[in-house]
């Protein structure tokens, strides 16, 4: 992988756990394998120019997930167990150290950074956006589809928060069974 990529892998995984603040640079370097000066080769922007790009790029793998996820075919029901089996499963992986790489960051640093509140802005619309257009292949008007995809979004999101705080993802495959069943109607 090309030591640019690696960087912002490194940021966005460094993010996911511990948010914008706690990511040092010298975290960066040593778990992207890089050299330090590269940095500032790639990222004249500095730190807050990483984080904003590595947001990007776990917004995109998230919009990605979700995408595969939910296009499997099947009942709606379905669609969001197998979605809420997917962020179990990662957040039991990293016994509940890894949140959404958006959320952590956004809770952490977006409230001093216009960076960091464009990048992740950007990708919770874009979450919103594919549930929007998914919900509206299922049979539901643009209206309806746009008000249940934001629900989706802070269902989930508050969902993976309850479950690192309990450690527990029991809270995930909760609020996607009370979706699946209100979503089936």
């Amino acid at each position: 992988m090309p030591t640019r990529a690696r960087i912002v892998n490194a940021a966005a995984r460094l993010m996911r756990r511990n948010g914008y603040h706690a990511m040092g640079l010298n975290d960066v370097v040593s778990s992207g394998r890089a050299p330090k000066g590269s940095l500032y080769h790639y990222f004249p922007g500095g730190k807050e120019q990483i984080a904003g790009e590595a947001l990007r790029t776990a917004g995109q793998r998230v919009t990605a997930s979700i995408t595969t996820t939910l296009s499997a075919g099947g009942e709606v029901a379905e669609n969001l167990r197998s979605f809420a089996q997917l962020l179990a499963d990662d957040l039991e992986r990293s016994e509940f150290r890894n949140g959404c790489p958006i959320a952590t960051t956004t809770l952490d640093a977006a409230s001093d950074s216009d960076v960091i509140q464009s990048a992740a802005a950007k990708c919770f619309a874009e979450w919103h956006d594919t549930l929007a257009e998914w919900l509206r292949t299922r049979g539901h008007s643009a209206t309806d589809a746009a008000e249940l995809a934001a629900l989706l979004v802070a269902a989930f999101e508050g969902a993976l928060l309850t479950a690192r705080a309990h450690r527990s993802s029991a809270p995930i495959h909760d609020i996607a069974e009370t979706l699946a069943r209100r979503l089936s109607l």
